[in-house]
């Protein structure tokens, strides 16, 4: 059966969506995700459920094809306009939750009157379709609810691009252009109404989930790249598993005919030690190519193992504010870090701001930070910081690190975010450790300080008794003198 533009536009996009939303689910089972997964499993029933209308011979069987891409067709805007709202954090918001709550009660009145003919009155033969559906007296309804949903995601997401700054910002502008889908989508309503317009621009829905499964992969939307950097390494590892036993088979088959001989049984004997000499090899090459593909060599696992590694063996806070600037640096790609380290009692212009951060997230970006203080933004700014990153210990706030912008002006992606957030308790560990030695160190110097002012006294003390009874002894002779010469006169 020939395939039309039509056709293969529907399939690939039932096909991405599906997939793209479940290997995100996967990769990160959160609310977010979630939203993402359902929202894609409807659009693939919208999807092959309009392919299989527009193929099928069967005027019931398209019927039934018509409920089907139907109850995608309700339900994807609604689910799109809540995973935005889930995206943008605003969820939780009296009026988002008011919106949210009239749409899907409006959406449950069209999934009841959809098998109806207030909906879709009849399906039948149009433009090169075997069968189009044919708008009943309510389906402009469902038109308008559409199309409001659509733009009421495009409005929220514009306000917002407005407000946002790095990563965030970025996502949003291709969650605007992802809109695109829609276009495509929307574009089979002109059939619907007997307008002799073809859905062309149905290539674009197709599109939609590959413009999100950009975002994903190249701007860390869902943190994804754990997730891919494995399924990478281990179809490595399959592949050449595969084929080194396929080949380990051929020639012990193309030799004595079987595997059974005592000659194979051998060979294939050999060929377990290669494979077992081969296998870490290929597995280290694989990890390092997955890497440098997916982390530009900075895998975050490996990089959090050895800068604790480095870490635990400092105790000195010189050495460790030193190695944290200079690693996070180089990790990071940033102009600068700086460890401001705030010891018990002591105040600076940085302890209110350690406390909002605290209330907040161990993780900030400078530029969502609410403070009334001016100085401290003004010097946040001067100092060109980006990020600013909270330690504390047991409900106790150790200090701070200061993360500048990158030096190629890129945001900071998510991964990121998750190996600062990893790595946060072991530096406060660190610290803490760290002050605990300086406190020893400054007690023994005390001390020994104070065993030395004690010392000198004491021979001080010393000194000035065997002076004094150096004089009486002087004294005590002369005295001693006088008294013979007043006993013995001279005659």
């Amino acid at each position: 059966m020939e395939i039309s533009y039509f056709q293969f536009s529907l399939l690939m996009g039932s096909l991405i969506a599906f997939s793209t939303g479940l290997i995100t689910y996967l990769s990160k089972k959160d609310k977010l995700s979630f939203f993402w997964l359902i929202t894609n499993i409807f659009t693939s029933i919208w999807s092959i459920g309009y392919y299989l209308m527009i193929s099928t011979t069967n005027k019931e069987h398209a019927w039934i094809f018509n409920w089907l891409l139907h109850i995608g067709g309700i339900l994807i805007p609604i689910l799109f306009l809540n995973f935005i709202f889930i995206f943008l954090e605003i969820e939780k918001n009296k009026n988002v939750k008011k919106i949210l709550k009239f749409f899907y009660l409006l959406a449950g009145f069209f999934l009841i009157i959809n098998p109806t003919r207030l909906f879709i009155q009849d399906v039948y033969p149009k433009f090169k379709f075997n069968y189009v559906c044919d708008a009943g007296p309510l389906y402009f309804i469902y038109v308008i609810y559409f199309w409001i949903l659509v733009l009421i995601c495009t409005v929220t997401l514009v306000k917002y691009l407005k407000k946002s700054s790095g990563i965030k910002k970025k996502q949003i502008k291709f969650l605007i252009f992802s809109e695109i889908g829609f276009l495509g989508g929307g574009s089979v309503f002109f059939l619907t109404y007997n307008i002799n317009i073809p859905p062309y621009p149905l290539i674009l829905f197709a599109i939609y989930p590959l413009i999100i499964t950009y975002t994903i992969i190249n701007h860390n939307f869902f943190g994804i790249k754990f997730f891919a950097n494995n399924i990478y390494k281990y179809s490595i590892i399959s592949i050449f598993s595969f084929i080194f036993f396929y080949l380990a088979t051929f020639v012990q088959n193309s030799l004595w005919g079987n595997i059974y001989k005592f000659q194979a049984i051998v060979l294939g004997i050999f060929f377990s030690i290669l494979f077992a000499t081969l296998i870490s090899k290929i597995t280290k090459k694989a990890q390092e190519t997955g890497d440098k593909i997916f982390y530009n060599n900075l895998n975050p696992n490996k990089i959090i193992k050895d800068i604790s590694i480095k870490i635990n063996n400092i105790i000195k806070i010189k050495d460790l504010k030193i190695l944290i600037e200079e690693e996070f640096s180089k990790i990071l790609n940033v102009q600068g870090v700086e460890l401001v380290i705030i010891k018990d009692k002591e105040k600076n212009k940085y302890t209110k701001l350690l406390k909002k951060t605290k209330k907040s997230s161990k993780i900030t970006l400078a530029s969502n930070l609410k403070t009334k203080n001016k100085s401290l933004k003004k010097d946040l700014i001067e100092k060109n910081i980006e990020i600013i990153m909270t330690l504390s210990l047991k409900q106790k706030l150790k200090g701070l690190i200061m993360i500048k912008s990158k030096k190629n002006k890129e945001p900071f992606y998510k991964e990121e975010i998750n190996f600062l957030t990893e790595i946060q308790p072991q530096i406060s560990i660190a610290i803490e450790n760290a002050l605990f030695y300086q406190k020893i160190k400054d007690f023994n110097k005390d001390l020994k300080d104070e065993v030395e002012k004690k010392t000198k006294k004491i021979k001080k003390d010393q000194i000035e008794k065997l002076n004094q009874i150096s004089k009486f002894s002087e004294i005590g002779k002369l005295t001693t003198g006088i008294l013979h010469d007043i006993s013995n006169p001279l005659t």
